[in-house]
């Protein structure tokens, strides 16, 4: 991603509607976020800060209301669980109209649609760090890492650079289906984003600056720079769960493969995620795609 200029800072002030406990929250639904246009080209904009370690970055986003799109911010998301990745929503085109498929928690990265989110989700799958153990080791080439971190690693990814379309299929949109490993993830045991995922896509519905109308593709807030409780700090609680490390393919690795590409690979970008879960290494395969 790159950074934008005069990015404006988050507002700190309290949510005029809080969601319900994720206890009694209904998820959203397939098909509940409908619209007749297009949503609009991803902003340009800089990833905030990690500050926490065990935080996953959760990318921003176009919403859409009886108003309009609307842009919810990037946002450092403490997990439901050790271990779980975050598979971002995103709008693919139905017939004439577009649908928005919600994002999820879970042990792997699905389908998102192809769209290059940036900060390690570069249209498929998930470069921007793996779990160990019950740490988060974090990708420093594809995103910003407070030097309390410790575990870090330093390996470069694609970028692809004025890729800023947001959706997938129709008129424009991005030509990828899921691969066999996303089918896979789509499948497996999810959670609904979490509470503060909801609030924040609600509150971002309610800030007039934030709806495309208005600021033409410059949102008023990208990014929510305070991490995953807006106002509020607390700490970092991720419950722990029996269950393998989370990682982006389930076919077709066990993330011990020491950086080589995956069988029948054919050169899209596909092959590159040798991170070592038991310490075999950082290394990466030679980027090639699966058939």
């Amino acid at each position: 991603m790159a950074p934008v200029n005069g990015q404006a800072p988050v507002a700190q002030q309290p949510l005029q509607q809080v969601l319900a406990d994720r206890e009694t929250e209904q998820p959203t639904q397939q098909g509940e976020y409908e619209a007749d246009q297009a949503p609009p080209p991803l902003p340009d904009y800089q990833q905030p800060v990690a500050t926490r370690p065990n935080t996953i970055w959760t990318p921003g986003y176009w919403q859409h209301s009886p108003s309009g799109y609307y842009w919810v911010p990037g946002a450092w998301v403490a997990p439901p669980y050790t271990g779980a990745l975050w598979t971002p929503g995103y709008w693919g085109a139905d017939g004439p109209r577009y649908r928005f498929h919600p994002g999820y928690w879970g042990r792997h990265v699905g389908f998102y649609g192809g769209i290059p989110y940036g900060g390690g989700y570069v249209g498929t799958g998930y470069r921007g760090g793996y779990w160990r153990g019950n740490q988060f080791y974090y990708n420093q080439a594809v995103n910003r890492v407070d030097p309390s971190i410790q575990f870090v690693y330093n390996q470069p990814e694609p970028v692809y650079a004025g890729v800023r379309v947001s959706y997938n299929g129709g008129s424009g949109g991005i030509a990828i289906g899921p691969i066999a490993a996303e089918l896979f993830a789509l499948r497996e045991p999810h959670e609904r984003p979490e509470r503060y995922q909801y609030d924040l896509e609600r509150e971002s519905s309610m800030r007039h600056g934030q709806f495309y109308d208005v600021n033409r593709g410059r949102p008023e807030v990208y990014i929510a720079t305070d991490g995953f409780e807006l106002g509020v700090g607390r700490p970092v609680i991720v419950e722990q769960r029996e269950g393998p490390p989370g990682h982006a393919y389930g076919l077709y690795k066990d993330h011990g493969d020491e950086g080589r590409g995956h069988d029948g690979d054919h050169g899209n970008g596909h092959g590159n995620e040798g991170h070592g879960d038991n310490g075999n290494g950082h290394g990466h395969g030679n980027g090639k795609g699966h058939d």
